[in-house]
């Protein structure tokens, strides 16, 4: 993912819980917040050299991902061990909120502040913002948003593929559920169609076709409760605009048909 994001030039923004150190050393810059508010937003390099400064001090044998987990804890207080010039100015460990006033003062801090404070050099659409707000020798760029109106990045077929790719996939790794399905068919089809092996009476067609519907309609109850489950998956896709209920269904009914047939 670092590597990714540093070869695409693209910004990335992860959130994770109790990353190991390996993982935090890949991070450029890291944002810790307590209870909703910043306390640190900034260079990696630099977080441990920062809570020193108020006097929290890093235990030695404690990497750099669980000094700032705790820190962002009450229990943080316990990490507090300022030098002699730093206890001259505060004798007692900060509380949360404290943390985050101090890093709204700090030099990180006010950086932030002077960036929200200046006009974003970019404008959605010609009708979004002001020009007034810019001098002539810093013109806006207007980015074209209309790739950004339509609910749905990918198209029908595109949705539909990748629905039908993920379903196949699902139904060949539950290779057991392949095998009884195989085994259910072949002596169902055996005993009907011995059954019923060349007759040309109506009545039996019709019983043909009835038994055959009533082994469609079990094998459907007893896949209902999956899709119960599915519902749920399908509710934050679709909540995220991956793809519509249209192009699910489809793809979820293709998918099927080698298990009816």
């Amino acid at each position: 993912m670092s590597y990714i994001g540093k070869f695409r030039e693209k910004l990335q923004v992860i959130s994770l819980l109790q990353p190991s150190p390996e993982v935090v050393s890949l991070f450029d810059e890291i944002i810790l917040m307590a209870r909703g508010k910043i306390i640190y937003a900034g260079p990696i390099l630099q977080v441990e050299n920062y809570f020193a400064s108020l006097g929290y001090l890093a235990p030695m044998h404690m990497d750099v991902g669980d000094f700032l987990q705790i820190i962002s804890t009450p229990d943080g207080a316990e990490l507090y061990d300022p030098t002699p010039d730093v206890a001259k100015k505060r004798q007692y460990p900060y509380s949360l909120d404290e943390l985050a006033d101090e890093f709204r003062k700090s030099r990180l801090g006010k950086r932030i502040d002077s960036c929200l404070k200046k006009p974003n050099p970019h404008i959605w659409g010609s009708n979004h913002g002001t020009k007034s707000m810019y001098t002539d020798q810093d013109e806006p760029e207007y980015v074209d948003d209309r790739s950004y109106k339509a609910k749905y990045q990918n198209n029908f077929i595109t949705c539909f593929w990748l629905n039908l790719k993920r379903q196949l996939t699902l139904w060949r790794r539950d290779k057991r559920v392949l095998i009884t399905n195989a085994v259910k068919n072949f002596v169902m089809g055996s005993s009907v169609g011995g059954m019923f092996y060349k007759t040309d009476d109506v009545i039996s067609i019709l019983g043909v076709l009835f038994q055959s519907m009533l082994f469609v309609m079990l094998g459907g109850m007893v896949t209902a409760p999956a899709f119960i489950d599915e519902r749920l998956i399908y509710y934050k896709q679709n909540d995220a605009n991956f793809f519509g209920a249209f192009p699910f269904v489809f793809a979820k009914a293709i998918s099927k048909l080698p298990q009816v047939s």
